[in-house]
């Protein structure tokens, strides 16, 4: 759990249609921008795996670079 979300509580349970669809708005805003945030910072990772001179060494580096990108964006 990261800290946006220990910030703003859920719906409780007495919490109408509308207050349920504002909650899932925000979330689709936040995890779209959380998405946005990997793919810049995959990028250069992808680019090292599809270089050619690279494709014998592919099959180790994603694992490796997948890993550091969750780490640097969480």
């Amino acid at each position: 759990m990261s800290a946006a979300d220990s910030a703003r509580p859920e719906p409780g349970p007495d919490a109408g249609i509308d207050d349920i669809e504002a909650d899932i708005e925000r979330n689709r805003a936040e995890l779209g921008a959380d998405r946005g945030r990997v793919d810049r910072l995959a990028a250069p990772a992808l680019a090292l795996i599809q270089h050619p001179r690279t494709q014998r060494a592919s099959r180790t580096l994603p694992g490796f670079w997948i890993n550091a990108v969750a780490r640097r964006a969480g």
